[in-house]
């Protein structure tokens, strides 16, 4: 549901080395609350970089609700050529905020910093990350218990793991 704790990247990198490693590809769903950008980061390695496990196919899903950290999460995936994002345009709601417990146990949420620094510059206030993939999943009344972006997603990993499959006996 969010970035929040860092026991989700160790949950992510423990099912990728056991249950999902016989897995041809994956679809990560990173749709709603954002998160910490520390765990934001630290979950993009898994996929990128000098500590990355998973080098087979991935989709990300992201809707109108993926906001925070999991736009930049986005951003990365896409400016590193990760995979496809598949779904609708996120929030655009990624300024950094912290945390204030209130005397009567409310929380207040506040923002502290611009993060663009974490975007090479790339403003995402307002504007959010477009898929490359997108899919209008209509009214949640009209879906009659359906989820159109996992389903397009599905087809697109599907399709990434036979052009992947061709290329290996080129």
């Amino acid at each position: 549901w969010h970035f929040m704790n860092p026991g989700i990247v160790a949950l992510l990198r423990k099912a990728l080395e056991n249950e999902l490693a016989g897995a041809d590809g994956l679809v990560l769903d990173v749709r709603g609350r954002g998160g910490r950008s520390d765990v934001m980061f630290s979950a993009l390695s898994v996929f990128s970089g000098k500590d990355a496990g998973w080098k087979k196919p991935v989709v990300v899903l992201q809707d109108h609700g993926t906001r925070s950290a999991k736009e930049i999460f986005a951003w990365a995936w896409k400016e590193r050529g990760l995979g496809k994002i598949v779904g609708e345009r996120s929030a655009g709601a990624v300024i950094g905020c912290t945390f204030k417990k209130l005397f009567d146990g409310s929380i207040l949420m506040h923002p502290v910093m611009d993060v663009k620094r974490m975007t090479r510059g790339e403003n995402l206030e307002g504007k959010g990350v477009e898929p490359d993939v997108p899919v209008d999943q209509g009214s949640l009344e009209f879906r009659n218990g359906k989820d159109p972006i996992l389903d397009r997603g599905l087809d697109v990993l599907i399709e990434r793991m036979k052009e992947r499959a061709s290329r290996r006996f080129l």
